[in-house]
């Protein structure tokens, strides 16, 4: 019905595939937002909301590459339009996920992406702190020797 109304409200797609996750549809959500992120490849907050939304939704289906592979799309978007806030966050979720899904050398690229943002000089959010102080930790973990655990 809204959709014969506004054919072209990517909004109303992407409160559709919120609908359709919440029904245990989780592919058909899916779907519906690779629609969705097609119409705003050039509006970059709603590229961003819509690769977190996948990401989120691909976590659920535990597709971990796929996972990871749009929390990396979605920090590149905010990076491209010169934002950080979330960055070492979504950094931190695509290294879980990629060790989850067993690409330790992608997990270790979103891992230094992450520990790349402790040097911005910047008010985060609790938690990026939590993120940054995260992926400190899983470097040590991992033996890296220039690791400052705060």
């Amino acid at each position: 019905m809204v959709n014969e109304k506004y054919p072209d409200a990517f909004f109303f797609d992407g409160l559709e595939a919120t609908y359709l996750a919440a029904s245990r549809d989780l592919t058909g959500g899916l779907q519906k937002l690779e629609t969705v992120q097609t119409a705003v490849a050039n509006l970059p907050a709603f590229l961003f909301l819509v690769n977190v939304r996948m990401a989120t939704f691909l976590v659920c289906k535990f597709e971990w590459a796929k996972a990871a592979e749009h929390f990396t799309a979605a920090v590149r978007v905010y990076q491209g339009v010169g934002r950080r806030a979330f960055c070492p966050t979504l950094s931190m979720n695509a290294h879980i996920c990629y060790l989850a899904a067993g690409e330790p050398d992608k997990a270790a690229e979103a891992l230094e992406v992450a520990r790349g943002y402790k040097s911005e000089k910047k008010k985060w959010s609790a938690l990026d702190k939590v993120s940054l102080r995260q992926a400190e930790l899983a470097a040590a973990a991992a033996g890296d020797e220039q690791v400052e655990v705060p």
